[in-house]
């Protein structure tokens, strides 16, 4: 018999929700184990489709992916918490979400959140306020809203940074959600050389700055760093391990006088693993991508050159073969890389900045005026995350990313487009 466990603890408004599990055939089994977290749970379901607290609505939410499913029962009469507090008794693996009221005292919730081990404040959707999601956040707890169904007020919460939200439209929420994700991140910090590349992974953004190996979480909230060698390049994540184009000569150098490697560190610790040496590439590696088990490393470009080169490496750094792409010159060659999409997307630096777009075997549809030069990576859903940064004498230089999607006209465009951005 196929068993589909809900665990919920959820602290509603007079009610309160428990662990359930429901008996259904037609319920794929899911473990515990591959449960997702996703900040959304699907209000007694997903009862924007379907009527409240059936299986219609249960089954609904499961297949739109929303990590948790909300249903109410009554509370004890005497409104104690001693359900809640059994739960982690018994339980203490199964994350306590506590639904408040809009006219709670959140300095006493906050309290007593943190003396019965609860993971989750959840707010009504008219009492969040910015001070609050602070307070809660700075309690080592995550803030949620409850019940949020108009798009609008969606956008409102997930701007001031709320965690998780109840919603009898989980659907339209997670899409929301993925728009969100690196919206106008900035990295944390300012670094003594300019950004050079940016990579991800699903946890946390990487930045190399020249000399700086940055980690950040996805809002850009700095978890470690290392100083590095220079001329730290672009990089690229593949399998836990981070590859950088590193280039200790001359970069550039019509003469050939570069020194170009590929080192690797550790993704959680930033621990340097090993170095590759690629000096095939005759100008200096500044970027790097990765594809089908082998990397590609691009790098400087004379003047008087009117094509761009690729070089390919297989998983263990064996040279492979040098690619052409037939893209006219760009200044300085190419600077990053990314293979997304069926696509290579390089970008470049020149006045205007461009990117170049190639097919998988480098023939090239695409020449746009577009800045990605500072770091071009692949996301889910067709999107693209894209780099930027800046550098004020005495101050340091900063990093932000953002989502863009391709345009047919002009190679990529963000997907929040305004205030000067690019359209």
């Amino acid at each position: 018999m196929s068993l589909f466990r809900i665990f919920s603890v959820l602290m509603l408004a007079g009610c309160f929700s428990s662990a359930v599990v429901a008996d259904d055939r037609s319920i794929p089994q899911v473990e515990s184990t591959s449960f997702l977290i996703n900040g959304v749970t699907a209000h007694r379901g997903d009862s924007g489709k379907f009527p409240e607290n059936t299986m219609p609505a249960f089954q609904s939410g499961i297949k739109v992916a929303a990590d948790w499913i909300e249903l109410d029962i009554f509370r004890s009469r005497d409104g104690k918490l001693r359900y809640m507090a059994e739960v982690k008794r018994l339980a203490p693996e199964i994350p306590v979400f506590w639904d408040r009221g809009a006219d709670t005292n959140i300095d006493e919730d906050i309290r007593t959140a943190n003396q019965n081990g609860f993971e989750t404040l959840v707010l009504h959707h008219s009492a969040v306020t910015p001070e609050k999601v602070r307070k809660v956040k700075a309690a080592g707890l995550e803030v949620g809203a409850w019940t949020v169904n108009d798009r609008a007020r969606m956008e409102t919460l997930l701007g001031m940074g709320l965690q998780r939200l109840y919603t009898g439209h989980p659907q339209l929420l997670l899409a929301m959600k993925n728009e969100w994700t690196f919206r106008n991140v900035v990295c944390e910090g300012t670094y003594p050389h300019h950004l050079q590349g940016v990579c991800a992974d699903d946890s946390a953004i990487f930045w190399s700055f020249t000399t700086t190996l940055v980690k950040t979480d996805l809002d850009g909230q700095l978890l470690k760093k290392v100083p590095v060698a220079n001329h730290h390049g672009d990089l690229c994540f593949h399998d836990g391990k981070l590859y950088v184009a590193v280039n200790l000569g001359k970069f550039n150098d019509p003469a050939g006088n570069a020194d170009s490697w590929v080192y690797v560190y550790d993704a959680e610790t930033l621990k340097e693993l090993a170095r590759h040496e690629t000096q095939e590439l005759f100008h200096g590696a500044g970027g790097i991508g990765f594809r089908d088990g082998h990397f590609f490393v691009v790098g400087g470009l004379p003047d008087s050159v009117d094509e761009n080169y690729v070089y390919e490496f297989d998983g263990t750094f064996k040279f492979v073969k040098k690619h052409i792409i037939k893209s006219g010159h760009t200044h300085l060659g190419i600077q990053t890389a990314t293979f997304a999409h069926d696509r290579w997307w390089f970008g470049c630096y020149g006045d205007p900045k461009i990117l170049l777009v190639t097919d998988a075997d480098f023939q090239m549809p695409g020449r746009y005026e577009f800045d990605c030069s500072l770091g071009i990576e692949k996301l889910s859903g067709g999107r693209l995350l894209s780099a930027s940064g800046r550098c004020e004498k005495g101050k340091g230089c900063t990093g932000s990313v953002r989502v863009a999607v391709p345009d047919e006209k002009t190679g990529l465009k963000y997907v929040n487009a305004g205030q000067g951005d690019q359209k």
